[in-house]
């Protein structure tokens, strides 16, 4: 497997033209032929995947729903000093907000955990690649399948209390704000804002202390027409959109998250018909919404599947 990838690597090298993506697809492959040699089912790579307001590394690592396993960021395979990336202001941004992250020259291996270095490892040389225009012989087999193995090992702790539930899984959303509830609290009087008060200042307690304060917008706002009055408010499921009136539109809805409710209100839906006859003046914040409901229904599906866990470890615990 590392013997083809650093063949491949060497053939685009020696083309002489190539740029740091056009390496991007042997390392794609590199991940999923990983992926199928261990046996690991649901794995999507996406290149590229779309830029967000912290930025986004070139690779992410997921289910191609919702579960997303982690971030890889790549540099030109004549990059020698990873220290010196490791440093930047672009890593650092990344390894506080991304707590599963490779970073790496198409050579030499580095896995975050939290922002912290756990494993790092060459699996060839890179100076022989450059100088002497051949694939290097392959080095740390071993280490790098555990390397990778790690990172795809990345899942929740095993926990015993609620609190401890909560801080551990903040550490995996980083990027969660308050503005799933934020629309909601605006008003005064409503009905259903006791219970939205009490889903708030959980997380305000156990979770918004952890997080960075930049937000991220999985949805655009586009169209072609310059009418951004909030008109006919209508969710096409097929496209995965949200239009606001005939020709304007926000992209990436999952119906999951259209449907979304806090306190009985269809979050997306009411924010829009508390609004109808104005105009989207505020595009990039019903854009964080978006996100910030997508990754309240990750938090929510992660402690779904933990609970059981915890709940049996409870057990165990209590009939020692």
């Amino acid at each position: 497997m590392l013997k083809d990838y650093l063949s491949r690597i060497q053939d685009t090298i020696n083309k002489g033209d190539a740029r740091e993506e056009s390496y991007y697809s042997h390392l794609d492959s590199l991940i999923k032929e990983f992926a199928i040699e261990n046996g690991i089912k649901k794995i999507d790579v996406t290149i590229l995947p779309k830029k967000t307001e912290a930025g986004n590394p070139d690779f992410r690592v997921w289910d191609g729903k919702n579960h997303i396993t982690g971030y890889i960021e790549a540099k030109d395979p004549s990059v020698d000093n990873l220290d010196r990336i490791e440093e930047s202001e672009q890593l650092t941004r990344y390894r506080s907000t991304f707590p599963n992250l490779i970073l790496t020259n198409f050579y030499e291996f580095r896995l975050y955990r939290d922002g912290e270095l756990v494993r790092k490892v060459t699996i060839g040389r890179q100076r022989i690649a450059q100088k002497l225009k051949t694939a290097p012989p392959v080095e740390n087999e071993k280490e790098f399948n555990d390397l990778l193995g790690t990172f795809f090992s990345f899942s929740l702790p095993q926990v015993r209390s609620a609190k401890a539930l909560a801080q551990e899984l903040a550490k995996r959303t980083r990027f969660l704000r308050d503005e799933v509830v934020s629309i909601e609290l605006a008003e005064e009087g409503r009905i259903g804002k006791r219970d939205i008060m009490g889903f708030y200042e959980a997380f305000r307690k156990y979770l918004i202390g952890t997080l960075t304060e930049r937000s991220f917008a999985i949805s655009k706002y586009q169209g072609e027409s310059e009418n951004d009055r909030i008109e006919g408010i209508a969710y096409d499921e097929q496209k995965g959109r949200i239009y606001i009136n005939k020709n304007k539109y926000f992209d990436g809805i999952t119906s999951e998250v259209w449907g979304y409710k806090i306190g009985g209100y269809q979050v997306l839906q009411k924010y829009l018909k508390d609004r109808k006859g104005r105009n989207m003046d505020d595009s990039k914040h019903y854009s964080r919404v978006i996100t910030a409901i997508s990754a309240t229904i990750e938090l929510q599906r992660q402690i779904d599947e933990t609970y059981p866990l915890v709940e049996n470890e409870l057990v165990e615990f209590l009939s020692a």
